[in-house]
């Protein structure tokens, strides 16, 4: 029968709350008991592999991942956009010119102005990708379509190593790598 008084409950050594019931530590430390949350929050906050900050043993079934997030405002989100818009004036362009031919009364100013407005965008368009390029490369352009997030993964990993802290003379803790 388990004693399950308030005293005897086993508490998170980060937040120091028993409720609700922490988990005991995937580290090598013996009364250790910590919230999934708090773990989470822990390993956020680390730099480096993770591991336990006591007994340093690397956390069993924990592990980063990279998540590639796409960035739409971005300089490469900035050039393609520049370019669709180049694109579709061209084409708005090529279209003025394939009608005019059949207009029954000639709107000569009015194609003038239109086909300048759609040049000057053109224009505009290519020398702002133009001057995007300048300034920072294509390959920071490229390389700036994409962030690179570190992920936690808990419980999906498994580690080849394991570090296992060992006594040695006069008290000092060292440690060895055991293969599993």
């Amino acid at each position: 029968m388990t004693d399950d008084t308030p005293s005897s409950l086993p508490e998170c050594f980060i937040c120091t709350e028993s409720e609700p019931r922490p988990l005991k530590s995937a580290c090598l430390c013996t009364d250790r008991y910590i919230h999934t949350e708090c773990f989470v929050k822990m390993l956020k906050t680390q730099k480096g592999e993770p591991k336990c900050s006591v007994c340093g043993a690397l956390y069993e079934d924990v592990g980063w991942r990279t998540k590639r997030v796409p960035q739409f405002i971005s300089p490469c989100g900035f050039v393609v956009l520049l370019a669709c818009t180049a694109i579709a004036l061209c084409g708005c362009a090529v279209n003025t010119v394939m009608v005019v031919p059949r207009l029954k009364r000639p709107h000569t100013m009015v194609v003038v102005v239109v086909s300048v407005i759609m040049f000057l965008g053109m224009a505009s368009s290519l020398g702002c990708i133009w001057l995007t390029v300048q300034q920072r490369g294509w390959r920071a352009v490229w390389a700036s379509r994409v962030r690179e997030e570190k992920v936690i993964v808990l419980g999906a990993m498994r580690l080849p190593k394991r570090t296992t802290p060992v006594e040695i003379e006069l008290g000092e803790l060292a440690t060895i790598d055991v293969i599993q």
